[in-house]
């Protein structure tokens, strides 16, 4: 995994040529990390979208449900299966 300063996205020919090579690169502002870059076949812009957001969504649920478990187990909540 590759960083890039936000100050560095002036330079477009070393970016491409970047993406080219690492395929993906982490966006950084102030040394932190804030965003990624994913270099893309022009014809699959639609599915990469789909893909990313897939993935995002994913992520977002399972960590929803691991918060919930721990929660729950924590308050001594009791589940009933009827």
């Amino acid at each position: 995994m590759s960083y890039l300063a936000v100050k560095d996205l002036k330079k477009t020919r070393s970016l491409r040529e970047r993406l080219v090579k690492e395929r993906e690169l982490v966006l950084t502002k102030d040394g932190q990390p804030f965003a990624l870059i994913i270099g893309i076949p022009p014809e699959n812009v639609e599915k990469s979208l789909v893909e990313i957001r897939r993935a995002m969504f994913s992520t977002a649920v399972m960590g929803a449900s691991l918060s919930l478990l721990r929660s729950s187990s924590i308050s001594g909540l009791t589940y009933f299966n009827y």
